[in-house]
């Protein structure tokens, strides 16, 4: 909510219950990180067991899989530090 200060700038219209709400959604994200990063780190044991069970793992279906499930997770934990980031430097304004 904007407001036109004497000058003719606009000045935020910022409540306490904002900063909790931004809070709060840094809280989840980071929730939501620590689950991608745990996940990721479950996926790369399973490509590592898989490749120590099976020689020729490059060339199995279930390889290709497991990489693609390791590619989607550090998309995904990307994207979540991304968040994060905005989230600091809004906080950081407010």
């Amino acid at each position: 909510m904007d407001e036109k200060g004497e000058k003719g700038t606009s000045t935020a219209d910022i409540r306490f219950e904002d900063t909790q709400d931004i809070q709060v959604l840094q809280d989840k994200c980071q929730q939501v990180a620590h689950d991608f990063d745990m996940d990721r780190k479950v996926i790369q044991d399973m490509q590592s067991q898989f490749a120590a069970m099976h020689s020729d793992a490059a060339q199995e279906p279930e390889s290709d899989f497991i990489l693609a499930l390791v590619a989607e997770a550090n998309i995904q934990m990307s994207r979540v530090n991304s968040m994060l980031k905005r989230l600091d430097g809004t906080i950081a304004l407010v």
